[in-house]
């Protein structure tokens, strides 16, 4: 009989409130990443052809949602010989490798590796979170090269893996 009365407590719990009740049940609350990233000081310097310094992107990011926190500084640089640009370069990891980002030449994407319990057991605990945004960085030309310069970015979460 006890055991119909837990059954019965089980299935009304899970229809009222199936998301408390499994908090409640597993003892798990689960990692959320609804605020925007903070990107700052954000800089790009593209050199010109007789230039003696090395293109680079660099940026600081931090994430402030909850049980999710990192600041990290992010830096792509291009050897000093090099004809490459810094657009289209794939993928470079920040200081804190858990965050990576891409830059097209106007667009920054941003991918942020986290684990959680509330996943489900290993492998399956981990998620990343996506970010993408137009940075309109003001140019300013110099001798060497263009440099691009935006204080600040938010950077809303876009999707989850």
């Amino acid at each position: 009989m006890l055991f119909l009365i837990l059954l019965a407590i089980l299935q009304l719990g899970l229809a009222l409130n199936p998301a408390a009740f499994r908090k409640l049940v597993k003892d798990c609350d689960a990692k959320v990443e609804d605020l925007p990233w903070q990107i700052t000081n954000f800089i790009t310097f593209e050199k010109n052809n007789a230039s003696n310094h090395s293109s680079f992107l660099a940026f600081h990011f931090v994430d402030v949602n909850d049980r999710l926190e990192i600041n990290t500084t992010c830096l792509r640089t291009v050897p000093l010989n090099s004809t490459a640009s810094l657009a289209g370069d794939g993928k470079s990891v920040c200081d804190n490798d858990d965050v990576a980002f891409e830059w097209d030449g106007k667009t920054l994407e941003l991918s942020r590796f986290y684990t959680d319990k509330c996943l489900g057991p290993v492998p399956y605990n981990t998620a990343i979170a996506y970010g993408r945004i137009q940075v309109n960085a003001t140019p300013t030309t110099a001798i060497d090269g263009v440099y691009g310069m935006k204080t600040e970015v938010h950077v809303p979460i876009s999707s989850l893996s």
